[in-house]
């Protein structure tokens, strides 16, 4: 009972966001939830959105080899909103989802009032009506590990397979929102490093999560979606425990 309540509450808590950008007047007639805030994660991390009078895209890019699994789930997620499946193809030795319905972009552009310009790398954020939903945005962060994170291990005194949750972004005010997010909800989070990419790019912004026990809080109240990601953070965590519960 205190299960379903708790349920019933989240529900309602969406629906309640939902409408609050409805009541904006700009409605694509999509639905806030948790696979379109984990899709809009995923714009975030490796996405581009583009669009004039004539063509409305929206664009995922990936690596040809190891997306592939996570891109059928992508596929599949997709069809489910707009009832047909988005192109998949390697273009330029990379992998390329890409959507051209008005609506699916229009959800994003004018009822999360995402950036589609040329700086969109260095400006994007989170949409306040997913941030403040902690559901809808557990599920956008996942999107965003999901492209550009990376978990692996390294080497530490006493430990010769540390764990590690990385991301890197060269929008300073999204990793600003992820770290705070992280914080407020229990992780041990180290404080965001700047890297000096110049001559090559600007500057990047490094969030980094270590350790056994942040790794096994991650996978069960966050987790991944790609499933290569899914797989080595599992792996890493039945060497070291045994199981992942």
């Amino acid at each position: 009972l205190a299960e379903a309540t708790s349920l019933t509450k989240r529900r309602c808590c969406i629906v309640d966001h939902l409408n609050e950008f409805k009541r904006r007047g700009k409605d694509s007639g999509m639905e806030l939830n948790n696979i379109t805030a984990e899709l809009t994660g995923i714009i975030i991390g490796d996405g581009c959105l583009y669009g004039n009078f004539n063509s409305y895209c929206t664009m995922i890019t990936g690596h040809p080899d190891d997306d592939k699994e996570f891109y059928e789930i992508l596929r599949k997620n997709i069809n489910s909103i707009i009832g047909r499946d988005p192109r998949i193809k390697i273009h330029q030795r990379a992998l390329r989802l890409i959507v051209t319905d008005k609506k699916f972009f229009n959800f994003f552009v004018e009822d999360l009032g995402m950036k589609y310009d040329g700086d969109k790398c260095h400006n994007v954020t989170i949409p306040e009506v997913i941030l403040k939903n902690k559901e809808l945005a557990i599920s956008c962060i996942r999107g965003i590990f999901d492209t550009d994170g990376s978990v692996f291990t390294s080497k530490k005194a006493g430990s010769p397979k540390y764990p590690c949750i990385e991301l890197t972004t060269v929008s300073k005010n999204l990793a600003r929102q992820v770290y705070n997010f992280l914080k407020e909800n229990g992780y041990r989070v180290n404080t965001i490093r700047e890297r000096d990419r110049r001559p090559v790019g600007g500057m990047a912004y490094v969030i980094v999560i270590n350790g056994w026990n942040m790794l096994k809080k991650w996978y069960l109240e966050i987790g991944f979606t790609n499933p290569v990601k899914k797989r080595k953070a599992k792996n890493i965590l039945i060497e070291k425990f045994g199981s992942v519960e």
